[in-house]
């Protein structure tokens, strides 16, 4: 119970905005048309995970951080014949540089199974994306409830200053790391989360 209370108490401000996206009224839904797979031949795709972790990023054979997470947008991936190689857009006070470091400039990228740009070019992450990264591995759009639709993410603006779940290894409620809500396109990228929720990872393909 306390922590549902705390949960709300965390998500409090983003509510509202959570609201306005959902103003019109009709549930969101997956398109049939949506496929996984490349909608373009040899396009670049992004997603958010199915599946939510919390902050420590372990993958079944132990790696944990930033490896953890990549093998957790590769094993996603894989289960949804997508092929590829693939990055978790995360980032760590170690890692010298933001998220943009780890990135290949090989875009455009593309949501899953659609014809949709998200991102022109590497750049362009540390700013709103052209649409919203609503869309899992699968091709399905987010639906459920509020909590269904926060992801895990990385620092973009250069700063030294990390909120990354000590490097993704911890699962503490009294570490925090950077969320940004699936349903908008980037205004909402700097809210933080404790450590021990769960949340989706956004994945990036190389």
């Amino acid at each position: 119970m306390q922590k549902n209370q705390r949960i709300m108490k965390q998500l409090a401000p983003v509510l509202f905005l959570f609201a306005l996206a959902c103003s019109d009224g009709e549930p969101a839904s997956m398109d049939a048309s949506v496929l996984p797979g490349p909608a373009l031949p040899g396009a670049k795709r992004i997603f958010a995970t199915s599946n939510k972790y919390d902050g420590n990023m372990v993958f079944s054979t132990g790696r944990t951080g930033l490896d953890g997470a990549d093998r957790l947008c590769t094993a996603a991936a894989q289960a949804a014949t997508l092929g590829g190689t693939w990055l978790a857009l995360l980032s760590e006070e170690s890692l010298a540089g933001d998220a943009l470091a780890r990135i290949e400039d090989v875009g455009p990228w593309y949501l899953v199974g659609t014809e949709t740009v998200v991102f022109d070019r590497r750049a362009d992450l540390a700013g709103d994306s052209l649409v919203p990264i609503d869309r899992d591995e699968l091709g399905r759009e987010t639906t459920g409830e509020l909590d269904e639709f926060f992801a895990w993410k990385g620092r973009f603006d250069g700063s030294t200053i990390e909120m990354d779940c000590v490097d993704w290894t911890s699962n503490s409620d009294r570490e925090e790391g950077y969320v940004g809500l699936v349903s908008d396109t980037g205004s909402v990228w700097t809210y933080t989360f404790s450590c021990d929720m769960l949340a989706r990872i956004y994945c990036i393909e190389q």
